[in-house]
């Protein structure tokens, strides 16, 4: 019997780019999908809870974290931000890794929105970069609850410390999901390709 190939598929884009929209048409032809977001806030009330406890007192909030305060924390000081990270960047990586091991033989996607940032490309055979325009971008994201101008500011600050063009330029597939795109058609076209790499 012919051995599957496991492949493992980085999926990045920075805020309001439709990563998750984009994951649920990789999982629609097939994929199984591991989201980083998800996985970061379970284990701030889990494996993560004691440091960050430690770290950020007035987060906690009856026995939990509140991720609303916490959040307004650590995106008014850089230096706290990067310390959260470093408590929760190595936990989200353990849990994909287990993900990975768990679904062998699968094509695997990982929505990971600092991808690049956390290094975590070096976990995945291939990376998919999501790119929109700065409008569509902004339309989309002050469109959600609770995420005003200057917020969203500091959010794209931080997620363009590795410039859009380096993040194109490093990854494999680049996926244009502006309002206009045929999103679909162009992750039919990656897996077309990745099926033809995989072939002896």
């Amino acid at each position: 019997m012919k051995e599957v190939r496991t492949t493992t598929i980085g999926l990045t884009g920075n805020i309001a780019s439709g990563k998750s929209h984009i994951a649920e048409i990789f999982k629609s032809l097939g994929a199984v999908i591991a989201n980083s977001d998800i996985a970061a806030h379970e284990a701030m009330n889990g494996e993560a809870f004691a440091k960050i406890a430690a770290a950020f007192p007035a987060a906690i909030e009856h026995g939990k974290i509140n991720r609303q305060l916490l959040g307004r924390e650590v995106f008014a000081d850089e230096e706290k931000l990067i310390k959260l990270e470093k408590i929760l960047h190595p936990l989200v990586r353990k849990k994909n890794l287990e993900f990975i091991t768990a679904n062998q033989g699968k094509l695997i996607v990982l929505e990971i929105p600092l991808l690049f940032e956390a290094e975590a490309n070096e976990i995945c055979d291939y990376t998919v970069f999501i790119h929109v325009s700065r409008e569509t971008q902004l339309s989309r994201a002050l469109a959600r609850p609770g995420l005003n101008p200057e917020k969203l500011e500091k959010i794209i600050t931080r997620q363009t410390k590795i410039p859009i063009a380096e993040k194109m330029r490093r990854a494999d597939f680049i996926i244009n999901n502006n309002p206009d795109d045929d999103a679909a058609k162009q992750v039919k076209k990656i897996l077309i390709a990745l099926k033809r790499r995989a072939r002896p």
